[in-house]
């Protein structure tokens, strides 16, 4: 498997993982290698959700914009991730960002998480795109008391206007109207959230960038950018590209050795998932609320969902590195998670399992922005795993920096640049260490 810290490059024509997504999902796109020599307005690397939505909102202001995609539309993130359409990006809640950040700050940045899920709805529902798009809310399951507690303080904190969305769940309202699932206190429910199917979510996208004028060409992964004159000149393997500007839109995916310039400030960081058979009519009983997304109070949390043709989707913490992204011993570990939480499930066929790059930045919130030493050349990272909504607005306010900056909230999200991990090449073994910590505490 690709890996971001050790591969120089990313090598093209890999095809899909073997995904449910892959499996469920029955179009494909065939854009062009790039090759020969030409010149745009913005070059786009990375064909996830962040590319696609800045590219088509440059569309929209006239920009000329040719995206490059190292392999197929949505290999990576986008086409690989859980589906979990939620309102907030990053780790840190209302409480920490105001802590951080303070109250004006924070409840401008919760303002902009809140209305991303609303925001990429409406863009479903305007475009008629099959997404197998469900409305079943979500919810936050506390694995002991003191997390239903912290629930509580949540609440509370939160402005009104937010709060709206939220309710707070008794262990027997959960029980009994959301999910029969074993060792849980209760919840936080957010009705805001949706599901999709985040492949047929990036080719939807992809399509509209080509109906709209810009320009795709997939298995071109970019070798090198720098800077000639007025332009950039970005080389893929058979080609050469002159653009005004640049967004790097490969976050997780992002090679440290050949775009080097987000390696130190974004931590790859492998979660799995695997999908089971369909679930009989019996075992459907535990799940109340159609189209429920969910999630752990864990450290080293699972999250799982019911999908639409009544598949349980389980997903966890991967492994360290990305050779090691098939071991059997993760594949036990979600497994037995899942018997866990749902005893009665202890006899489950799995038809599914792979793996993805999630990015996560020092200060746990996303990072959307310019290089103060080469200001004519954008990012977007750290979503930290809480991306599928957020990153169409991080797209859009990408477009909106080279077309219309002051547009863009003064926030730290957007004009601050991120903090490098401090011993970046350290960063795994900390991460080792994290786990078998955390794993510890997540049993006490």
């Amino acid at each position: 498997m690709y890996d971001p810290l050790t591969h120089s490059n990313i090598a093209p024509n890999q095809g899909y993982p073997g995904s449910f997504w892959a499996a469920d999902t029955q179009q494909r796109l065939n854009f062009p290698q790039f090759e020969g020599e030409t010149e745009t307005d913005v070059v786009v690397i990375g064909g996830g959700y962040t590319g696609l939505a800045a590219a088509l909102e440059l569309r929209q202001k006239g920009v000329a914009v040719c995206l490059l995609e190292a392999n197929e539309i949505g290999w990576g993130c986008a086409g690989r991730n859980a589906g979990f359409a939620l309102p907030g990006s990053g780790r840190l809640g209302y409480g920490a960002l105001k802590k951080a950040y303070g109250e004006e700050d924070a409840d401008e940045i919760i303002k902009e998480f809140y209305a991303a899920p609303e925001e990429l709805k409406a863009f479903i529902e305007k475009h008629s795109l099959d997404v197998d798009y469900t409305q079943g809310g979500y919810l936050k399951i506390a694995h002991k008391q003191k997390f239903y507690q912290l629930f509580e303080q949540q609440y509370e904190e939160l402005p009104e206007a937010y709060r709206k969305h939220l309710s707070l769940v008794s262990k027997e309202q959960l029980s009994s109207s959301l999910l029969d699932t074993n060792k849980q206190h209760g919840g936080l429910y957010n009705n805001s959230s949706f599901g999709i199917n985040p492949l047929k979510m990036a080719l939807a996208m992809a399509e509209l960038v080509d109906k709209s004028g810009g320009t795709i060409f997939c298995n071109s992964p970019v070798l090198s950018y720098e800077r000639n004159g007025p332009h950039y000149e970005v080389k893929t393997a058979k080609g050469l590209l002159r653009s005004k500007y640049i967004i790097l839109a490969t976050n997780a995916y992002t090679p440290n050795k050949s775009l080097p310039a987000l390696h130190r400030i974004q931590f790859p960081v492998l979660s799995s998932v695997l999908v089971t058979q369909p679930l009989s009519d019996e075992q459907l009983e535990l799940f109340k609320q159609p189209g429920l997304l969910c999630m752990d109070t864990r450290a080293l949390k699972y999250y799982y969902r019911l999908l639409p043709d009544n598949r349980l989707l389980f997903g966890g913490r991967g492994t360290i590195k990305g050779s090691n992204h098939d071991s059997q011993g993760i594949k036990n570990k979600l497994l037995g998670a899942l018997k866990d939480s749902f005893p009665t499930l202890d006899n489950m066929q799995i038809d599914y399992y792979w793996s993805g790059w999630v990015s996560v930045s020092q200060d746990q919130i996303p990072h959307i922005g310019c290089f103060p030493d080469n200001p004519d050349v954008y990012y977007a990272m750290g979503y930290c795993g809480s991306g599928v909504a957020f990153t169409h607005t991080a797209g859009k306010r990408l477009a909106q920096l080279i077309t219309a900056p002051e547009d863009v909230p003064e926030l730290p999200i957007y004009w601050r640049f991120p903090k490098p991990f401090p011993l970046a090449q350290f960063r795994r073994l900390g991460l080792w260490g994290y786990y078998q910590w955390q794993g510890l505490m997540d049993l006490a």
